[in-house]
């Protein structure tokens, strides 16, 4: 029988559990090390006059707490009021930085309600009329699947970078095979990242886990999604725009030629690349900022 619970059903301890538990530590390790790289770098880059936080909200598990960094632009003295607010879901294949073998299904969807209600009981800070979401790789599933799960007209504008709206097939071989900038993620990678979130009683087309199977009233109006087109997720990608386009609402795509998987983090970037990267992060603010 198929699980759609919004409790957590954890791998029962045996081979499966500590085969995946051991590839999981391997990726995190190797993964981690990058991940700090690009933040550090992302901090030294920061813009004049923003500001970033880490706090710690509720989880609705006991005895937990959630990691959120927060980042807002400085006020002027005696300013006020609450402000829009964009939610961003980190890539991480559902392993890093929490091993997806001790947090199956619907532990990471958990946590993405769990921090919008945060912003909920917040309203002095955040402005619930004007949240906008976005999402890069399995980050993008979540924002994607967070938009679909909450009542329509929550969620005013979603970005999804190089994200997998529907985990129940698989997908078509994308249209290059040449790439300079980015990855490629091997088969067997991308099934033990599925095999780790999702447990074999799982129904998959839970539009928790495949939110293009959403009907059109729960996805927001505008949307904008990217991916390269040498990334297995293009076509799933590209078909979700069309579906979405012909439910009436605003969609914007754009195909990053020569680009893989995390094409705009930093591996093999060149300077036409970065132009690219920057065209496509251009797109994505101006959606955000017509939605605040």
């Amino acid at each position: 029988m198929a699980i759609t619970s919004d409790i957590v059903q954890y791998h029962p301890f045996g081979f499966r559990y500590i085969w995946l538990k051991l590839v999981g530590t391997l990726l995190r390790g190797f993964s981690s090390i990058a991940a700090g790289r690009e933040f550090r770098a992302q901090i030294a880059a920061m813009p004049a006059g923003v500001t970033r936080r880490r706090i710690q909200i509720p989880s609705r598990d006991a005895g937990r707490t959630i990691t959120v960094d927060v980042y807002a632009r400085e006020r002027a003295a005696g300013a006020s009021g609450a402000r829009p607010v964009h939610l961003n879901f980190h890539g991480s294949g559902f392993v890093i930085p929490s091993l997806g073998s001790d947090s199956p299904f619907p532990a990471a969807h958990n946590d993405a309600l769990d921090a919008f209600a945060y912003l909920a009981s917040q309203p002095a800070e955040f402005s619930l009329s004007q949240v906008t979401l976005s999402g890069f790789s399995a980050g993008g599933n979540l924002a994607m699947a967070l938009a679909v799960s909450l009542p329509p007209s929550s969620i005013r504008g979603l970005v999804s970078i190089y994200a997998n709206p529907d985990i129940s097939t698989v997908p078509a071989p994308p249209p290059s095979k040449t790439f300079t900038a980015g990855l490629i993620l091997p088969p067997f990678i991308r099934s033990y990242f599925y095999k780790a979130l999702i447990l074999p009683s799982v129904d998959r087309t839970d539009t928790r886990l495949s939110p293009a199977l959403a009907g059109a009233e729960r996805w927001p109006e505008n949307v904008f999604v990217a991916c390269g087109s040498a990334d297995s997720l293009w076509f799933p990608g590209k078909d979700l725009v069309e579906k979405l386009k012909g439910m009436g609402k605003h969609v914007e795509w754009m195909g990053v030629e020569d680009a893989a998987h995390a094409f705009d983090k930093g591996i093999g970037m060149t300077p036409a690349m970065k132009v690219k990267v920057d065209e496509m992060y251009g797109q994505a603010i101006a959606l955000v900022k017509r939605c605040a």
